[in-house]
């Protein structure tokens, strides 16, 4: 698939076959869908949540501790998903969201990293909100302060209920610099 031009949903049927046919996938099985993603240049509707679901199951439900984000998986993530500081895509930047909502805990260096996304888009026109046209930099509209609410309410957890200090910091400052 790395080296067609377009992912067409019949090819995500036989990944999604190919990837869950033991029930599991695996580090190297998130990689190559990470490869397809960044060689690809044109993806059918189908690709996108099927890319989020499957990496998200590799981070939160595959590796140890089963339902948790660790450190390291964390390290994992960001490493993959970052170019320059940055978030590379909106794909992936919604992939780092649904990991968070999905996880019953995370490491709060990965929720004040995807706020960072936010206040890079809004504040600075940077990152991969800026570049799809979502966002005008210094103006905050609906849907950013949706991914701001989805950001921190993911790390409270299943009741949704906890807001870390740094999450707090975090979105103060990035209200104070709009």
């Amino acid at each position: 698939i790395a080296g067609k031009s377009e992912v067409t949903a019949d090819a995500v049927l036989g990944l999604r076959a190919a990837i869950y046919r033991d029930g599991h996938v695996s580090r190297e099985d998130a990689e190559a869908l990470f490869a397809i993603d960044g060689a690809v240049p044109r993806k059918c509707p189908e690709w996108g949540a099927f890319f989020v679901g499957a990496v998200t199951d590799h981070v939160v439900h595959q590796e140890k501790p089963s339902g948790h984000i660790s450190e390291a998986n964390a390290g994992w993530l960001t490493a993959a998903i970052t170019r320059d500081g940055q978030v590379a895509t909106s794909l992936e930047l919604e992939l780092l969201v649904a990991a968070l909502e999905k996880a019953k805990s995370s490491p709060a260096r990965l929720s004040a990293f995807a706020l960072r996304q936010v206040e890079d888009a809004v504040v600075r026109g940077e990152g991969p909100l800026a570049a799809d046209g979502h966002v005008m930099p210094g103006m905050i509209d609906r849907a950013e302060v949706e991914l701001i609410r989805r950001i921190l309410h993911a790390f409270g957890g299943e009741g949704n209920i906890a807001i870390t200090t740094a999450e707090a910091t975090d979105f103060i400052y990035v209200g104070d610099r709009v």
